[in-house]
């Protein structure tokens, strides 16, 4: 079983549970602004109290400092000896948070992508409660630029006058305060337990919401450690980044959590792609992959004992088929496609047909690869007439696209055929006609060559317009890179069982249109279209009678001149 990308799971879970988790940001967030963590803080201030008292000559401030103290920095003691007030303290840490005239221009101390993207996801609603240790405003800024004014409480007493959380669009609990107010909290006296009120409303968040950690090492902040392990979360996930391997302190609240730790480059890259994939899943409301792995496990059970799972696994894909169809002919996901752009907005629509035939095209693939029985051919012809019924009836002007799924299905199913080597049921389902509207029968590959292929729709896609064949090549992406690689295999695989479903299919369609496999792989095609086995599975798919049928001669004269004209762009 294929494991799912902890990414991808975590956008899942926010894109399903709207508002329901929680971030907690440590310095580590704002560390690509150039704002130093509380580590690299500690450090310098080391060094430069050791500069002003004449130490110059060190290489190493960690090292320096415990064989000079004998005990280990810390960012608490060290600041509290250096400044005996909030106010003086507040000053020192001014210097490293507030940016210079010269600093801006260079684009440090100001917001990183990581506080784009979680502004994003703020002003969708997706994150509603953040909590922060740090000091700086640049996630306040970002939401700014959002047209977001958060509730921002950085003191107790700001929490008694704030709006409640659950009335509140961002609720921003900043537990150490704000570099630009006085009540700051530095000093391990200070940091040892926080007020009552924030005890009270960090266990109501714990408990009730999901959680995100990034950013904080879990390594300090007694308090902070002290409320986690106070609560036994089990409502909803906790997910845990790291760069480095975790502590044996940090350890412990994970086990305590039961959270999922995700190994991260930075939280800049993590949290975009948060951002893009819960974008992706707004536009296209694609399955949840947990979802699909169940699906893919029922359906190997009941392609394991056919014999006693025939009629569920004939009842799972009728159900499938009729949700398809009900789906693509309600007035809503007419109205938003009924019209199709170009570019951007046409990736969409085909996006939006990809996530909803998913299910479907992962039973068919599945029984291509592991089916001792065809697909039953009435799937296939139900998806059809509902198209055609809905041209006839007039519920759809533009209806190009409609035929999408049709082709997803039939593609998937194939390719699960030539994988398993099941060329007769290959060749049955190329050469299964299906009667039109007009009383025409056609095979399901001529319907699709008909009505998507020639219709040159996918060559309006972005990084499609200067393809040969934008459909085939943009099915090859979505299949190779989405689709389940234990079904058909490694990419390398995938693409030259690709090539053979498009060759078995020109071989039976009379020549008319062969596709990407006229410049992919083209010498092992025409070097294996030689070998006596390679024209059997002809012969075995009913394509042709026998290794002398003068149709195969025709077949690779034909072919051979496809990418011969591809090779010198005829």
């Amino acid at each position: 079983m294929n494991t799912i990308d902890p990414i991808t799971k975590i956008s899942f879970s926010i894109y399903e549970n709207k508002g329901v988790y929680a971030l907690l940001l440590g310095s580590g967030i704002s560390r690509s602004a150039g704002i130093p963590t509380g580590w690299e803080i500690t450090l310098d201030l080391i060094k430069r109290v050791a500069q002003a008292d004449g130490v110059t000559d060190v290489t190493n401030w960690e090292t320096w400092y415990k064989e000079t103290k004998l005990e280990d920095p810390s960012y608490s003691k060290i600041i509290e000896e250096l400044a005996s007030t909030p106010s003086e303290r507040r000053s020192i840490l001014n210097t490293y948070i507030e940016p210079t005239v010269e600093e801006i221009a260079e684009g440090t101390k100001i917001p990183t992508e990581a506080h784009y993207a979680i502004a994003e996801l703020v002003s969708k609603g997706f994150i509603k409660v953040i909590i922060t240790t740090n000091f700086d405003q640049l996630l306040e800024s970002a939401l700014k630029e959002k047209g977001i004014t958060p509730t921002v409480v950085a003191s107790g007493d700001a929490l008694k006058g704030a709006e409640p959380l659950a009335h509140s669009h961002c609720y921003i609990l900043k537990l150490h305060g704000d570099y630009k107010d006085n009540r700051i909290l530095n000093t391990e006296d200070e940091l040892a337990t926080y007020p009552d009120e924030y005890q009270s409303l960090l266990a109501r968040i714990f408990d009730e919401y999901g959680l995100i950690v990034c950013g904080w090492s879990g390594e300090w902040d007694e308090a902070l450690r002290s409320e986690l392990l106070k609560v036994a979360n089990r409502r909803y996930s906790t997910f845990w980044t790291t760069i480095n391997t975790p502590t044996d302190r940090t350890t412990a609240l994970i086990d305590h959590r039961k959270a999922q730790v995700i190994a991260i480059e930075s939280a800049d890259t993590f949290f975009t792609k948060i951002k893009e994939q819960v974008q992706i899943l707004e536009t296209t409301q694609r399955e949840n992959p947990a979802s699909l792995e169940i699906l893919k496990a029922t359906v190997k059970q009941y392609l394991a004992k056919p014999d006693v799972y025939r009629i569920e696994l004939e009842d799972l894909m009728q159900t499938e088929m009729e949700q398809l169809i009900q789906t693509t002919n309600t007035e809503e996901f007419i109205r938003e496609n009924k019209n199709f752009p170009t570019g951007e907005l046409l990736l969409a629509s085909i996006e939006r047909y990809n996530a909803i035939s998913e299910r479907l095209v992962l039973i068919a693939g599945m029984i291509g690869r592991w089916g001792n029985e065809p697909l039953p051919k009435t799937i296939l012809e139900a998806f059809y007439h509902s198209v055609e019924d809905a041209f006839i009836n007039g519920r759809v002007e533009h209806r190009r696209l409609q035929y999408y799924p049709l082709g997803l299905i039939y593609t998937a199913y194939g390719i699960g055929l030539v994988k398993a080597k099941n060329w007769k049921v290959l060749g049955q389902l190329l050469q299964h006609k299906v009667i039109s509207y007009n009383n025409y029968p056609r095979c399901f590959s001529e319907v699709i060559l008909e009505k998507i292929v020639h219709s040159k729709l996918f060559k309006e896609l972005p990084n499609y317009t200067d393809r040969g064949f934008p459909y085939e090549d943009y099915l090859y992406t979505l299949f190779s890179s989405q689709f389940d690689t234990s079904i058909y295999g490694l990419k390398s695989e995938f693409e030259e069982l690709f090539g053979w479903f498009e060759l078995y299919q020109a071989m039976s369609n009379h020549l008319s249109y062969f596709g990407r496999c006229t410049y992919s792989n083209t010498q092992k095609y025409q070097m294996a279209l030689k070998r006596p086995e390679i024209i059997d599975t002809f012969i075995k798919a009913g394509l042709i009678t026998d290794r002398s049928d003068p149709k195969f001669k025709t077949f690779v004269e034909s072919y051979e001149q496809k990418v011969s004209n591809d090779r010198y762009g005829l």
